[in-house]
Order: structure tokens, then C-alpha cells, then sequence
């Protein structure tokens, strides 16, 4: 993942936050972790960026959905907070991140908060496709 492609990715889910007519913040993280790129659209809430960092965090982490990682949390409450501890809080279970896999690699993770769970997703979603 490149910060190039990251960004490009980031600019579809812009578009897609637009069509949908909310504000959020877009990351993209490396497969360890790390930030490639994180933008916040104008008016967006001032939590967002940690927020699409956290969904994205778990979704790297677990190789999966942050909706299927909330499924887990929800049936794991107590694996979970340990996680959540061991990671000193980067980690936040909730739809809206995706993993960026190619080939069974997970090369990194998209993750948008700011608006209502399932359109976070949906724009993740897009970011995803664009690849």
C-alpha cells in the first residue's frame, strides 16, 4: 500500500461521503498498523479521525470486518477489553472499516467514521471497490 493509492482511496470515499451527504474522516493504514493517510472533510466531528483509526486498527488486527470484529466483541466482552488494553485503546470494534486484502494478503485496512455505522461502511465499502 502506497501512500499514492492510499490517497486515492481516500478521494473515492470523499466522493462517496458527498453523494451520501455526510461529513467523515477517511484513514488508511499499513498492514501494521501504521497510518499511510487520514483526512478529515470540513465540518466533520473533531473524534472522527480516531474513530476511522480505531475501526481500521481492529480491522488490520483481526483481517476482517470492524462489523465482524463487533460481532466478536460482543460475544468475546472480556477478550475484547483485553485487547482494547494491550493496544492503549487504538483498537474500536464498529462497523465502518474494511481490511485491504489482496491474494489472502492484507496489505493494510479503510476506516470512516463520522456518520451513521452503515454508511461509514458503505463508503469504506466504495474505497474497497476502487481498488
Amino acid at each position: 500500500m502506497t501512500l499514492e493509492s492510499a490517497k486515492a482511496l481516500i478521494e473515492v470515499g470523499i466522493v462517496k461521503a458527498r453523494e451520501l451527504g455526510v461529513k467523515v474522516a477517511i484513514v488508511v493504514l499499513d498492514a501494521g498498523g501504521h497510518v499511510i493517510s487520514i483526512q478529515r472533510m470540513d465540518d466533520a466531528g473533531f473524534l472522527t479521525p480516531e474513530m476511522a483509526f480505531g475501526k481500521a486498527f481492529a480491522a488490520v488486527a483481526f483481517r476482517r470486518s470492524s462489523a465482524e470484529v463487533q460481532t466478536l466483541a460482543e460475544a468475546k466482552p472480556t477478550f475484547f477489553s483485553g485487547v482494547s488494553a494491550m493496544t492503549q485503546g487504538r483498537f474500536l470494534s464498529g462497523m465502518g472499516a474494511l481490511p485491504i486484502l489482496k491474494q489472502e494478503r492484507c496489505l493494510g485496512a479503510v476506516g470512516v467514521s463520522g456518520a451513521k455505522a452503515e454508511q461509514d461502511q458503505e463508503i469504506a465499502q466504495a474505497c474497497i471497490q476502487a481498488l
